[in-house]
C-alpha cells in the first residue's frame, strides 16, 4: 500500500483518466482521507459523496470492494480529488 501523499500526487498529475493505476487498496484509502478532509465548500455532488460513503461502508463490512466500485472510486477520486482541505502533512 502506497503513502497517501504518493496516491495523492499521482492522482493529480494524471493528466488522462484512462492512465490511473490505482489498487484497491490504495483507492479505499485516499476515499478515506478525501472525505475525512473535504473542504467545507467543496463541489461534490451529494450523489457522489454518499456513493464515496456507501462504498468505504461495503469495504468495512466485507474487506474488499468489487471491479465496478474500484473503477468507480478510481474515476472519481481522479475527478475531486481537488476538493480536500490540504493537511499540514501535505504541506510540508
Amino acid at each position: 500500500m502506497a503513502l497517501i501523499s504518493d496516491i495523492i500526487y499521482h492522482l493529480e498529475i494524471t493528466d488522462n483518466k484512462e492512465h490511473l493505476d490505482l489498487c484497491q487498496n490504495d483507492c479505499i484509502k485516499a476515499s478515506r482521507y478525501l472525505i475525512e478532509n473535504l473542504d467545507v465548500n467543496h463541489r461534490i455532488p451529494g450523489n457522489v459523496y454518499y456513493q464515496f460513503l456507501g462504498i468505504l461502508q461495503w469495504h468495512r463490512d466485507h474487506g474488499v470492494i468489487t471491479d465496478k466500485q474500484h473503477y468507480w472510486l478510481m474515476m472519481n477520486l481522479w475527478r475531486y480529488i481537488d476538493q480536500r482541505t490540504y493537511t499540514m502533512m501535505e504541506m510540508l
